[in-house]
């Protein structure tokens, strides 16, 4: 519980600091950084370890940063994670960022299950009906589950939008029960 007030913190507090119109910059930086952390994990041991001096990982994370618009505020976060020992949280800690900068933006990111590849018309159709639930623009991060059956299953940290065929069929049966007296 404590690591995700944290990671909110964190993240809040870089959202916070962003001008409108840098929003969408940093949001370029989030994803580069989120896409070196994830691909090379041992970075994130190196830069939590204590066998690194502080030194080493100040280049090391200089090298990182170097390229990116906001590199001074970067360099500033990692160098704060460091020191308080919570480096193992920077990829959460960029997702909820992503989250944040989103929001700010009316956007929300939503984990979107089907049950195998759809053409995008249906694709476009799904996500119309869910920006309508949501009120807000959506970007959908595919996944595919067999196990839907048919249908989708949509998810993201406010509400759960279950229309898998499962789902229905659960409903159905459930309305079809003869009332117990």
């Amino acid at each position: 519980m404590n690591d995700l007030l944290i990671i909110k913190k964190y993240a809040q507090s870089v959202a916070e600091v962003m001008e409108h119109d840098e929003l969408q910059i940093c949001l370029k930086d989030v994803k580069i950084l989120k896409d070196i952390f994830v691909e090379q994990p041992k970075l994130i041991e190196i830069l939590k370890t204590r066998l690194v001096s502080k030194q080493q990982k100040t280049l090391l994370i200089q090298d990182v940063v170097n390229e990116l618009h906001f590199s001074e505020m970067w360099e500033k976060l990692f160098l704060l994670l460091i020191h308080h020992l919570r480096f193992h949280q920077i990829v959460n800690i960029l997702k909820e960022l992503e989250s944040e900068i989103y929001y700010k933006q009316n956007t929300l990111i939503v984990s979107l299950k089907l049950a195998h590849k759809q053409d995008k018309s249906t694709t476009d159709k799904i996500i119309a009906y869910l920006e309508g639930i949501y009120k807000k623009d959506v970007i959908a991060e595919i996944e595919y589950d067999p196990e839907l059956l048919g249908g989708f299953y949509a998810e993201s940290e406010t509400m759960i939008v279950d229309g898998s065929l499962k789902n229905n069929l659960k409903i159905f049966v459930t309305k079809k029960q003869p009332k117990q007296v």
